[in-house]
């Protein structure tokens, strides 16, 4: 009888929903965390010199941002285009920079070779950690943040301060449904017609 007297209250429309609800389930949803927006391509360059204990990391500079990068550092006279597999490098030690061959350079992953090589090494691990580069790019990639030295990137929104700029957005047009529904008017009108339709009757029969 309850069941029944429910049925009757909530509409039909629902019905399919709540149907669907597995009420025997008594274990909670799992829970997943929310993945990172993927950033700028981060690598360990080949430094050519033998004496170096191991790579040194950069920033991939996207083609995207080249003239914007050119703009930053007009100073220069060193800039140039990359050509066919070349990559525009900026590197995280101070912000210098060079074009190289993407074959000099490796991936930047904190799971792969050669960081956990390098990490592995008791020669150089203990250099290779405390390096304020190494520190720079591993910075970058877990939280996003940006070295005051990558002056190109101050004028470009981080991929966090991107994400929130687009979420205040989509808050800003549904408020903006909302203040320009017409459903309001509508009963409004309706309101209006069915008292004049009041106002009509009662003055037929008078």
């Amino acid at each position: 009888m309850f069941r029944k007297d429910i049925n009757t209250v909530i509409p039909s429309k629902f019905h399919k929903k709540i149907g669907k609800i597995n009420y025997s389930s008594q274990s909670s949803p799992s829970f997943k965390p929310k993945k990172l927006k993927p950033r700028r391509k981060v690598v360990f360059v080949n430094p050519e010199d033998d004496g170096c204990l191991y790579w040194w990391p950069a920033i991939v500079v996207p083609e995207i941002e080249y003239n914007l990068f050119k703009q930053s550092y007009d100073d220069s006279n060193n800039f140039k285009i990359p050509n066919e597999n070349e990559i525009l490098v900026c590197y995280f030690e101070d912000g210098s920079f060079s074009v190289i061959n993407e074959t000099d350079s490796l991936p930047f992953s904190l799971n792969t070779s050669p960081y956990t090589k390098y990490l592995a090494d008791p020669n150089i691990s203990q250099a290779f950690k405390n390096d304020k580069a190494v520190k720079l790019a591993k910075l970058y990639l877990e939280t996003g943040e940006i070295p005051s030295t990558f002056l190109w990137l101050k004028d470009v929104p981080t991929e966090d301060k991107n994400e929130k700029y687009m979420e205040k957005n989509k808050v800003e047009d549904r408020k903006k449904k909302i203040l320009n529904n017409t459903y309001p008017q509508k009963r409004k009108d309706k309101k209006e017609k069915e008292l004049l339709k009041k106002v009509f009757r009662k003055y037929q029969k008078n």
